[in-house]
């Protein structure tokens, strides 16, 4: 390459360098060439740099409303989805995922799945039944209160229902305590006749409509006590005896129908388990909607 032609290029270089565009960044106030630079959508421009810490900032502090043109007297609002992708270019990746959380949140038409421990969030279309929506992982929920889903029903009408089955509820619980008061006790198997009365002069061991056999006491079946010992009563009971009083170990009882059922479950004779206090009678009340019979 000639001398010649090495000057027009050293020339062309220099006129390139002398007529580069320049620009002053409203932020930092440092001039910078336009090329590189971001040119927001109301064509105001700024360098990155300056953007990225002046919407960090704003993003951390959670100031959704001041995500604008940080130009004097513009205030251009930058949330609309044609100009979010300002601020992927501009922040942080950590900061612009925040920014997109808070973005969600407070976009009224997308809503957070309310099950417990789910994260997901919904986006309620103008159509859509906002009492029963449905998450990707199949829950059901309501988008304004925590009663859903309610299908065909307003929140209000929803809360209404569900007080009135609270009070049936609880006329029901105080109608049961009522009866155990009394001297009433349902049936250990939670049968269709419910339960029923004892005279003080009769046995504990009662004999239900159904034909269960059981401990008036304690509601172990009478079959399993045979089989075996009082062991076998619940421990509260008071025809129970402790374990540790009895040397003899538990065996397999071929007419013990708890043991045939261990047996069954096992493929192998296995003496059954002792029975554990578990709130009988009051804890049976309600598992079923019983009939109360004297």
């Amino acid at each position: 390459m000639d001398e010649q032609n090495l000057q027009l290029i050293d020339e062309l270089k220099r006129q390139n360098e002398e007529y580069r565009p320049m620009f002053t960044c409203a932020i930092c106030l440092v001039d910078h060439e336009v090329e590189g630079c971001c040119t927001l959508p109301c064509q105001h421009r700024f360098c990155f740099e300056s953007l990225q810490y002046h919407f960090d900032i704003i993003v951390r502090e959670r100031r959704l409303s001041k995500l604008t043109c940080p130009a004097e007297g513009c205030g251009h609002d930058l949330r609309s989805e044609d100009s979010i992708h300002i601020f992927q270019q501009c922040l942080p990746e950590e900061t612009y995922h925040k920014l997109l959380e808070f973005l969600t949140r407070d976009d009224p038409r997308i809503v957070e799945c309310r099950s417990l421990g789910c994260e997901e969030r919904v986006f309620c279309e103008d159509d859509d039944d906002y009492a029963d929506l449905t998450c990707q992982f199949g829950h059901r929920f309501c988008a304004k209160c925590e009663n859903g889903p309610h299908p065909g029903l307003s929140c209000d009408e929803q809360l209404d229902k569900l007080n009135k089955e609270q009070a049936v509820q609880q006329g029901q619980h105080e109608a049961w305590q009522d009866a155990l008061t009394l001297g009433w006790k349902p049936c250990p198997r939670g049968c269709n006749y419910g339960g029923g009365y004892k005279a003080e002069e009769e046995c504990d061991h009662v004999t239900c409509e159904c034909g269960f056999e059981f401990c008036w006491d304690c509601g172990v079946d009478r079959q399993v006590l045979l089989a075996h010992d009082n062991r076998w009563h619940k421990p509260s009971c008071r025809y129970h005896t402790p374990i540790e009083e009895v040397a003899e170990l538990p065996r397999f009882m071929q007419n013990c129908p708890e043991c045939k059922k261990v047996s069954s479950d096992m493929g192998q004779c296995l003496p059954c388990a002792y029975p554990q206090d578990d709130g009988y009678p009051a804890a049976y009340v309600g598992r079923r909607t019983l009939t109360l019979r004297p």
